[in-house]
């Protein structure tokens, strides 16, 4: 505390938010890059049937395996004596976590009904390796272009998911 003229004052060091901002800058940077990279590089391609049920089948797995995990992981915090307080946290909040993979399946399912006739797909060049190295803000380019592949673009989406 200074006083000056009647008057108190606090200085304190400088709060440094550059590296959050910078984070948040290179990935709505990495959005924009994908979104150009996607709408140029797009074609349709013709599926069967056979397609969309893979995929479903793949992610009624994941989905599968979620639930199984936080059933495990709920019994372990039901049967301990004392609680950390992410236990508490988990079992607070373990009703959200089951309705949101339970509502995941359900939207699953109306996606299946929405292409049970569906005979082509949008594809397109996905990056699918986000870093933030690999992200130049300076010049708008990305870098490292080794693991590019045609596939659908939620695939950099998720991949971006499972690294956050």
């Amino acid at each position: 505390m200074t006083a000056y003229n009647d008057q108190f004052f606090y200085l304190m060091e400088e709060l440094n938010n550059s590296k959050c901002l910078f984070k948040e800058a290179k990935i709505k940077s990495y959005f924009q890059l994908l979104s150009y990279i996607h709408s140029h590089s797009c074609y349709n391609i013709k599926v069967n049937q056979e397609y969309f049920k893979q995929i479903y089948n793949d992610i009624i797995v994941v989905i599968s395996e979620r639930l199984q995990y936080y059933n495990n992981v709920m019994n372990e915090c039901e049967q301990s004596k004392y609680r950390s307080p992410s236990q508490w946290l988990f079992l607070l909040n373990y009703y959200r976590i089951h309705d949101s993979l339970k509502e995941a399946e359900y939207y699953l399912k109306l996606y299946m009904n929405k292409v049970k006739d569906c005979q082509i797909n949008r594809v397109c060049l996905i990056y699918k390796h986000f870093h933030y190295d690999h992200i130049f803000l300076k010049h708008q380019k990305l870098i490292s272009l080794d693991q590019m592949q045609i596939n659908m673009p939620i695939y950099d989406i998720y991949d971006i998911y499972k690294k956050l």
